[in-house]
């Protein structure tokens, strides 16, 4: 199940934090650096601050969270690691995490706050896009450009 008015929520704000506004609460996540709306590093809010997870641990059930969260398919979500997207800057917030692949967010997964990591291990994900929302971010994407003049970077 993929469309419901709450994917439709966490899908637009999902864009507008990939636009890295500063809007930030506790538990947010982003999908920074991919080449589509689906894919990307993952970043994690934790008290009003972005930052990168460890790619420790990191597996399947990590990645159905966040692509759940994300508002797409849990099913076939693909774990990546040693930086698939790019190394952030933001402070690595999540090391070994570990979840069964059912909870509602990547901080309701057991996790340790105090990292051994570097930016090359920063974890990333690959999610499948749901038939109508992979559509719906693109164009919503396109409006907020066009709205706000922004001219994204990819890097």
């Amino acid at each position: 199940m993929c469309i419901t008015s709450s994917h439709y929520i966490t899908l637009f704000k999902t864009t507008l934090l990939s636009l890295r506004l500063s809007v930030c609460d506790h538990a947010d996540i982003r999908l920074v650096n991919g080449a589509v709306s689906y894919e990307g590093r993952v970043e994690v809010c934790v008290n009003n601050t972005w930052g990168t997870v460890c790619d420790d641990f990191w597996g399947a059930p990590d990645a159905m969270v966040v692509c759940r969260q994300a508002g797409f398919q849990a099913t076939g979500a693909v774990a990546l690691g040693f930086s698939r997207f790019g190394q952030g800057i933001d402070p690595i917030l999540l090391d070994d995490v570990r979840c069964i692949g059912t909870e509602t967010t990547l901080l309701d997964c057991p996790y340790n706050p105090n990292h051994n990591c570097i930016h090359l291990e920063d974890a990333g994900v690959r999610c499948i896009p749901c038939k109508y929302i992979s559509i719906l971010s693109e164009l919503a994407m396109l409006r907020i450009q066009q709205k706000h003049n922004i001219h994204l970077l990819h890097h």
